[in-house]
């Protein structure tokens, strides 16, 4: 019988952390019974789910609307209510049901018969996730091996109580910046595992670059961490030069509006999958302006794409990029760090954006790629459950 790994935290349909927890279920699948517990709101569709021979989950909501007939009923109320538009045991909580349920106190009953089944647990998530708490206790108190891969940027409170955050097994992050972030007390038990690009195959059959740079490209959620609306008030194009900007996002119609007259940059709107390596195809720079990341995967992409890189020193970047020569770092709250780089990228000749292209793609290949990753996942794994 296979070793079981329950792989819990706040999964959703479509992010960050669901891209991650696809990758970590595809990696682990083969050797190890993984099952899949959402502490957030989760469909059939998450993307945690897909290219896997894993095709169910629990969660939390499900769990609970299945156990009572009472919260079905109210659940099935709200449903009606909101038109369909999510399956019935998303409405769980609901103005009813608040009044009466005691939905914590389900919950951790939900997660702590889940993890008794487990050889293994693996919490995905931030250290301020809701009941990240309860597990890492819950582990301790029955003994069962408890690793905690930390998603976005760490950021620690002073009324954390370290006690509880030492009783993990092991801590896997992103980045050697994003770890100098834990208290020096928990910096002994943790490994490096960075992310790989999920459209890895189709953006390593792109040619690299051997032409001088004139096509510059952002791609993410339009939100305010992200830079967009700073980047778009001292990105400078030559005539000769076009911006492409994909991805949706609560700053999209103040993007547009910024861009509105300007035949150089052009608005994409969200892409799918199939639609990344037409992205890549068209541009010849990636421009990363984040004020905070923990990866970000795009930093990823642009590698595995062998595209050039300006980025601000965010999450992992200075990690994937330390073999890379030159590397063009800016920062985004001083615009003339932007201008000075872009400068110089704009001024490289054909052979030496060649170069860089190709050591950007070998650095992916060497290190980043998704059979690396799954490697890195599987060999932790297997130690802490031997």
């Amino acid at each position: 019988m296979k070793p079981k790994v329950v792989l819990i935290g706040p999964i959703g349909d479509y992010g960050g952390r669901d891209v991650e927890a696809q990758l970590i279920t595809k990696a682990l699948e083969k050797d190890f019974e993984v099952q899949l517990l959402s502490t957030g709101v989760i469909s059939s569709a998450s993307f945690a789910l897909s290219e896997s021979t894993i095709t169910s989950f629990l969660s939390i909501q499900k769990l609970q609307f299945k156990k009572s007939w009472l919260l079905r009923c109210t659940a099935y109320l709200s449903f009606l209510i909101h038109k369909r538009k999510q399956p019935p045991y998303m409405y769980v909580k609901n103005k009813l049901s608040l009044g009466w349920y005691d939905f914590r106190k389900s919950a951790h009953a939900f997660i702590y018969k889940e993890i008794d089944t487990a050889d293994v647990v693996l919490f995905i998530g931030q250290l301020t996730s809701t009941f990240l708490e309860e597990v890492i206790t819950y582990c301790d108190t029955v003994n069962i091996p408890l690793l905690v891969r930390t998603t976005g940027t760490i950021v620690l409170h002073p009324t954390y109580d370290i006690g509880y955050l030492s009783k993990v097994t092991r801590y896997i992050h992103h980045s050697a910046s994003n770890a100098a972030r834990m208290p020096s007390a928990l910096q002994t038990s943790y490994v490096l595992i960075d992310q790989a690009a999920t459209t890895e195959a189709m953006l390593l059959e792109i040619p690299v670059l051997h032409t001088t740079v004139k096509k510059y490209g952002f791609i993410g959620r339009l939100s305010k961490e992200k830079g967009l609306l700073e980047l778009l008030n001292m990105i400078d194009l030559a005539p000769d030069e076009t911006l492409h900007i994909a991805g949706d996002g609560p700053l999209q119609e103040d993007v547009q509006s910024a861009i509105a007259g300007y035949d150089a940059i052009t608005y994409l709107g969200q892409l799918s999958r199939a639609d990344l390596k037409a992205f890549y195809e068209n541009v010849d720079c990636v421009i990363i302006s984040s004020f905070e990341e923990s990866g970000p995967l795009v930093g990823l992409e642009a590698m595995a794409a062998g595209k050039l890189i300006i980025s601000t020193d965010v999450g992992a970047m200075k990690d994937r990029l330390e073999a890379i020569d030159p590397c063009f770092w800016f920062d985004i709250q001083q615009p003339e760090t932007f201008k000075k780089q872009k400068k110089m990228i704009s001024a490289l000749q054909a052979d030496e954006v060649r170069r860089i292209s190709v050591s950007l793609r070998q650095r992916y290949t060497s290190k980043y790629t998704k059979h690396l990753i799954s490697e890195r996942y599987r060999h932790i794994v297997s130690e802490v459950v031997s």
